[in-house]
């Protein structure tokens, strides 16, 4: 076995450990009647780390089973779905069956392929159930306006807004979401009630469901939380006929390059501006300063297409950067910016690395436009 594999496979089994340790502690947490929140979102940390070290070392099967164990604890950290004994079961015994594959040098498929579909079958019963409720209890004040807004052809969204559960009623009252929801369309219900918000964890979710006639790109500019769009008839009896959903497709990304070589710019500027709006940054301060005025403006990246080989800070300390800067804002897991690593490095050590300091993906150069899309579509970003 290469030196580079060693390294790889001593990693992945220190994180199969410090994994399996935070799991046992929150099952502990769990029996004991205290759900220890801040070990969700450790063990959500180390699953990501630990899904881009196995797809380092082309362990497909492995990879795959760990996105879902770390899909179910993003759910689960932000308040989408409860905690089970079924899923702490098929995370440890995850874990086992990973172990077992490393040493026979040799993946167990259809094994990982069972648990895997295990935690996809939770996920799917969590939006079920989600979905069974109706998301809300609609008093009949809101289902009028729900009425109203359809019979007017408009669209109905879900917006959901992270907040701190200890966040005082005028606050929690005057949220800016709710101005920028007035200035295009008009709130049809919310939850939870300031005196229904809960304090068994630090953070939790407001749910607000609005009625607009704009599209989903024009809210792309406007909604910067979570969207989705909902189907009236969830909610109402006789739901309006010749209103179909649209497709929920994000065209508009916002994107920002960040590379110092003129060529390797533009080439990434031709391929990348076809979906969306691109700006470039040509040393790792300027990133950060990209990255910092993206925040607050509230149009946040979608896409950061990040080479190592940059002045004044290399890409991995401005990757470490930008999730520090995430976690201030309180943006963190699937909601957090896309990265994507681009380098000519392709040595173990600093691919490993770049997956530890949580970069989604990580392309060699030449950077081209099959490569692009295959990552983009695998994030979620283009469909």
């Amino acid at each position: 076995m290469e030196d580079q594999d060693k390294s790889g496979l001593n990693e992945v089994m220190e994180t199969l450990d410090n994994l399996e340790g935070v799991l046992i502690d929150y099952e502990n947490s769990l029996k004991a009647g205290e759900e220890d929140t801040s070990g969700i979102h450790i063990i959500f940390r180390y699953a990501h780390n630990l899904k881009g070290s196995l797809g380092m070392l082309n362990l497909e099967y492995s990879s795959a089973l760990i996105h879902s164990l770390e899909s179910y604890f993003d759910l689960l950290r932000s308040g989408k779905t409860e905690s089970s004994q079924e899923a702490l079961d098929l995370s440890l015994k995850a874990l086992d069956l990973i172990r077992y594959s490393l040493h026979q040098e040799k993946e167990a498929e259809g094994e990982l392929q069972n648990l895997t579909e295990g935690f996809e079958s939770l996920i799917r019963f969590s939006e079920k159930m989600k979905k069974k409720k109706g998301s809300f209890s609609l008093s009949s004040e809101s289902l009028l306006l729900l009425k109203e807004a359809a019979g007017r052809g408009e669209t109905v969204f879900l917006v959901e807004k992270l907040i701190n559960t200890d966040i005082a009623r005028e606050d929690y009252e005057t949220l800016p979401i709710y101005n920028s929801i007035q200035e295009i369309g008009r709130i049809i219900y919310r939850e939870p009630e300031f005196e229904e918000i809960p304090k068994n964890r630090d953070q939790t979710t407001v749910k607000i469901l609005f009625s607009t006639p704009k599209s989903e790109e024009d809210l792309f500019f406007v909604i910067f939380d979570p969207l989705k769009q909902i189907d009236p008839g969830e909610f109402l009896d006789n739901p309006p006929e010749d209103k179909p959903i649209k497709d929920k497709i994000k065209k508009n990304l916002h994107i920002l390059i960040v590379e110092d070589d003129f060529v390797t710019r533009h080439l990434e500027y031709s391929i990348l501006s076809k979906y969306g709006i691109c700006e470039v940054a040509v040393s790792g301060r300027e990133a950060i300063v990209a990255f910092q005025r993206a925040l607050e403006s509230g149009n946040r990246y979608n896409l950061i297409v990040l080479d190592i080989m940059i002045p004044e800070l290399n890409g991995i300390q401005v990757l470490e950067n930008l999730r520090i800067m995430e976690a201030d804002w309180g943006i963190e897991g699937l909601d957090a910016s896309k990265v994507i690593i681009i380098s000519s490095l392709s040595d173990f050590d600093t691919i490993s690395r770049s997956f530890n300091r949580q970069s989604d993906a990580y392309i060699i150069k030449p950077f081209t436009q099959e490569k692009a899309e295959k990552e983009m579509k695998r994030l979620g970003l283009i469909p």
